[in-house]
């Protein structure tokens, strides 16, 4: 399992994160963003929380079918919260590149057409290192 670095350790590389509501489960979630919206997400690792929680979060990557790098992240696993300011987000879709703003839109409209998809909408930090459990890669 992997430990979440600290956000300085890394360049600013204009971190752009999307919540996913949903009902689908992971892996149709996963199915239909690979097939539909031809990504290429596999899975990379796993979240812990702290040294004591042996439940981690599984997240995946796809720097393949792109030309920038994404990562989706389970926001929910049994009782446990990823990001607990945005506890109605079940998935977070991360590029770790600035997007510009019609590549954003085209995104979002994209991901609300998946059946099942009842929020897809661009996010920003309520508070100060909310999203710092994004910066492994």
């Amino acid at each position: 399992m992997k430990k979440a670095a600290k956000k300085d350790e890394f360049d600013d590389t204009g971190l752009e994160v999307i919540g996913i509501a949903t009902s689908l489960k992971d892996v149709t979630l996963l199915w239909q963003l690979n097939n539909t919206l031809h990504f290429k997400f596999k899975y990379f690792g796993a979240i812990a929380l702290d040294d004591k929680n042996t439940d981690a979060f599984p997240y995946f990557i796809d720097n393949e079918s792109r030309q920038f790098q994404y990562a989706l992240f389970y926001n929910r696993y049994k009782a446990y919260t990823l990001v607990p300011a945005f506890k109605q987000i079940d998935f977070f879709l991360v590029s770790y590149v600035k997007l510009y703003e019609e590549e954003k839109a085209v995104l979002l409209k994209d991901l609300k057409s998946i059946s099942g998809v009842s929020i897809a909408m661009h996010l920003s930090e309520p508070k100060k290192n909310a999203f710092e459990i994004f910066y492994i890669l």
